[in-house]
């Protein structure tokens, strides 16, 4: 079994994006309503759903991509491939974290058993 690490750019870029959708998600809505009249908070309101529906849209097929790329992974690693693209459906770019932690944490395991057979 042999663990081809992805390029560490892809894994910092869907990281970074990933992380970068969660804040817009949680900060659009943290004006206080006082300092906008009626008309301009019914506005602010309509422009931050669109803003959440586009993010969540944008975190959706990111996430389906996600998990197209954790099945293709999981099943050239021997793994349950039903399992982590389910992962990756909901969890997104933490899925591929915990994903790559298990499979190293796996490759040491089989260097140190290798290590103790050869000493």
């Amino acid at each position: 079994m042999k663990t081809e690490l992805p390029n560490i750019t892809v894994l910092a870029f869907l990281l970074i994006l990933g992380l970068f959708l969660n804040i817009i998600t949680v900060s659009t809505d943290n004006v206080p309503n006082f300092l906008l009249e009626n008309s301009e908070l019914a506005q602010y309101r309509l422009r931050t759903k669109l803003l959440m529906f586009g993010v969540l849209f944008l975190k959706s097929i990111l996430n389906v991509f996600i998990a197209i790329w954790l099945f293709s992974k999981a099943r050239s690693q021997n793994e349950k491939a039903i399992t982590w693209a389910t992962l990756g459906l909901f969890f997104g770019v933490f899925a591929i974290i915990l994903f790559y932690l298990i499979i190293l944490t796996k490759e040491i395991k089989l260097l140190n058993s290798n290590f103790k057979k050869n000493n």
